[in-house]
């Protein structure tokens, strides 16, 4: 062999040792998370959940596509909503969607994005209710909105820069800004 030949068998040694050496003994950096504050205690993909109260009536049904569950705080986000509010439990009243949602341990639903609440009614005082982001206490069904929310029923077209109702009673306040057109019934 040659001086050259055996030169490189000995860099081809030293590069194999020290990639060797560099693999096995490098230290490992453990990143340790808390479990319960940054991941989310469950994930679900296309779940359905149907609430009922003490007395077994149905309240409401909410479907979403993506779930994710945080216990720590006890919130539950949502994407791609969809909820029916229901009547007595068998009529199903109103429909509302969004595209994100965060429900918290109080039972306050809070939807961003795209919020829409169709009474599904065919004699409703409104038909239609329309905002970016809107607050439901799941338990009473009152509902705010602190933004530009647009109300829409059989003759009328109403915005407001804030609101607040219950989905039971069939009743919203439109509040700072008002604004309304109005049509007058065809005989």
């Amino acid at each position: 062999m040659t001086g050259s030949r055996i030169f490189q068998i000995v860099l081809i040694g030293i590069v194999c040792f020290s990639g060797y050496y560099l693999l096995v003994n490098q230290e490992q950096d453990v990143i340790q998370v808390a479990p319960n504050v940054e991941l989310p205690m469950f994930t679900g993909r296309h779940v359905t959940n149907t609430n009922y109260d003490l007395d077994g009536i149905r309240n409401y049904k909410i479907s979403s596509l993506k779930l994710d569950h945080y216990a720590q705080s006890g919130d539950t986000l949502f994407d791609n909503l969809i909820m029916y509010v229901y009547r007595e439990g068998t009529t199903e009243e109103w429909q509302v969607v969004s595209d994100k949602a965060v429900l918290d341990k109080n039972n306050h639903l809070t939807l961003m994005g795209n919020v829409i609440a169709t009474n599904l009614l065919p004699d409703a005082s409104f038909e239609t209710l329309t905002t970016n982001k809107m607050t439901i206490e799941l338990d009473s069904k009152n509902f705010n909105s602190d933004v530009l929310v647009t109300l829409k029923g059989p003759q009328f077209v109403n915005t407001g820069q804030a609101m607040k109702g219950n989905l039971d009673d069939n009743t919203a306040v439109l509040f700072n800004h008002v604004k309304g057109i109005y049509e007058k019934a065809k005989p």
